[in-house]
């Protein structure tokens, strides 16, 4: 999810919030990307049934090469980037 501005929340509290309200992994398996554009944060929220897989050292290892296209405001490109990585890794798992 891309968002302009979390306001004055914490990338952490927002996405834990909309993956609560969203029941992101309700199956299980789920996760939520969010991007704040103007606040320059960015989080993701892995379900239980995701941790083992993609737990937090390796959701940001995949992440760096996003890091660079946000900073270019190339969030689309930057969003296509993590998901692709993240989905290389789950595929590695299955």
């Amino acid at each position: 999810m891309t968002v302009d501005t979390i306001g004055s929340q914490s990338a952490y509290d927002y996405s834990l919030a909309l993956s609560r309200e969203w029941k992101i992994g309700k199956s299980g398996k789920g996760l939520l990307y969010l991007v704040a554009i103007k606040d320059r944060q960015w989080r993701i929220q892995v379900s239980e049934g995701l941790e083992k897989t993609l737990p937090d050292q390796v959701c940001a290892k995949l992440h760096e090469p996003s890091l660079k296209l946000l900073k270019e405001e190339k969030y689309g490109e930057a969003v296509e980037t993590y998901v692709r990585a993240i989905y290389e890794e789950l595929r590695k798992h299955k």
